[in-house]
């Protein structure tokens, strides 16, 4: 059972210094590892990552070891958690901590409610909602991800592994000619979404003044960047870091 601590509205400064040193502590590995099989030594720890890690919607969060794999587990709102891949938790974790919040949508399924996939979404009656696997798929418009089926055609909603999505096209799932919505806002809408709800916020998060919106975007951007390499991307692409970095000058120099 995750343990409970009463939850702040955003990610203060020293869980976003933690996530900082975490991500960069993965650049040299990267560099060094164009092909993340290679890697025969520690990976940067996990530890620093649960302090003072609740916040908004995330209730509670501990390392999980599912199928023998390292793992994040997050409980949302107080539901049962859900397990993610350290690098993507760490992404989807920044993306939610300054005014997005993850949800869990309750739904109806053959007539029996049920909790439905993560999703992000922003406040407010016009507020945009952002599907967490198409965020982890980096889904285009037209695709969707989905969880991989086991032998008996059941699957686990709780892992959420990037080796067991694959995205599809959308016709494959509604019918030709029937993209909807929520099958075209995806990564890039999040990380544009997420900077606004960030500068907005910045005056009322305990961060240092010194921080700027374009700062905070590009860790993001390297979160996910880095993830993408780390776990493989789903569309079978070359992975966003084989190309160069985004740049994270300035962002080593974060305060604690």
């Amino acid at each position: 059972m995750l343990m409970q601590a009463p939850v702040r509205p955003f990610m203060d400064a020293a869980a976003l210094h933690a996530r900082l040193q975490f991500v960069l502590a993965y650049v040299p590995l990267a560099q060094a590892h164009p092909d993340p099989s290679t890697i025969t030594g520690p990976e940067p720890s996990l530890r620093p990552l649960f302090d003072n890690a609740e916040h908004g919607n995330i209730t509670g969060v501990e390392p999980a070891h599912p199928l023998g794999e390292r793992m994040v587990a997050v409980s949302i709102q107080h539901r049962t958690p859900r397990f993610f891949m350290p690098l993507d938790y760490v992404a989807l974790d920044l993306a939610a901590g300054f005014g997005l919040r993850l949800t869990l949508r309750r739904e109806a399924n053959g007539g029996v409610k049920r909790w439905d996939h993560p999703r992000i979404v922003s406040p407010g009656p016009q507020g945009m909602v952002f599907h967490v696997l198409r965020i982890l798929g980096d889904a285009q418009p037209g695709e969707v991800v989905i969880q991989k089926a086991h032998g008996d055609g059941s699957f686990d909603k709780h892992y959420l592994g990037r080796d067991g999505l694959i995205i599809i096209a959308d016709d494959a799932v509604r019918g030709p000619g029937s993209i909807h919505r929520q099958t075209r806002r995806g990564r890039i809408d999040l990380l544009r979404r997420a900077e606004e709800c960030f500068v907005a916020n910045l005056g009322k998060a305990d961060l240092p003044a010194s921080l700027k919106g374009e700062d905070y975007v590009r860790l993001l951007t390297l979160a996910f960047a880095l993830s993408d390499w780390r776990h493989g991307r789903l569309d079978g692409q070359l992975p966003v870091l084989m190309r160069p970095l985004p740049d994270a000058s300035g962002l080593d120099g974060a305060e604690a």
